[in-house]
């Protein structure tokens, strides 16, 4: 039982309504703010084409982090990409938001903003908005690769032994990296 509830067994029928009354205006208070709740929702992708769209067939980043941090609070809002590659932190008032994704040495960010190393990308967010914020990510030296050794060879989402082999291979002399 909370505070309110004891205290209604203990007095009379005006603290009753008067309890009641309070524990109503703090219901309404919190269901109004969950209402105009904010989100920021995405997906992270391996970017093969490096044009800044997930395209059909690129896969994901599974298990990976992204960083959502309230600018005006300072709080910090970590998440984790699901096997689909896609994120989402929900219930943020609306506010001033940087956001943050780890890139891999070697690899570049083609969207929300292009480049190496630490990029944010900053997002203001209105009541009951959800937005959308994909991460593009390519791997800077598949530009020397054929496109059959650049990325996810064999498909499983993720790269893996056999796609560094495949690279490996390119380079001793077997251009298809697929014999």
């Amino acid at each position: 039982m909370n505070s309110c509830s004891l205290k209604m067994l203990s007095h009379g029928k005006g603290k009753f309504i008067l309890c009641f009354f309070i524990m109503l205006v703090s219901m309404n208070l919190s269901l109004a703010k969950d209402s105009f709740a904010a989100a920021i929702e995405g997906t992270k992708f391996n970017d093969l084409n490096n044009n800044g769209v997930m395209d059909s067939g690129e896969p994901v980043f599974v298990n990976h982090n992204v960083f959502i941090r309230n600018d005006s609070t300072g709080r910090l809002f970590p998440v984790k990409t699901d096997d689909n590659g896609y994120y989402s932190s929900e219930g943020h008032d609306a506010d001033t938001f940087t956001l943050w994704t780890g890139i891999p040495s070697g690899w570049r960010q083609t969207t929300p903003v292009e480049g190496e190393g630490l990029l944010t990308y900053t997002v203001d967010l209105t009541r009951n908005e959800t937005r959308i914020i994909d991460f593009g990510i390519a791997d800077s030296s598949d530009a020397s690769l054929p496109s059959e050794c650049s990325g996810d060879v064999n498909g499983d989402g993720e790269i893996t032994p056999a796609d560094a082999l495949c690279i490996f291979n390119k380079y001793l002399g077997n251009p298809s990296c697929l014999d």
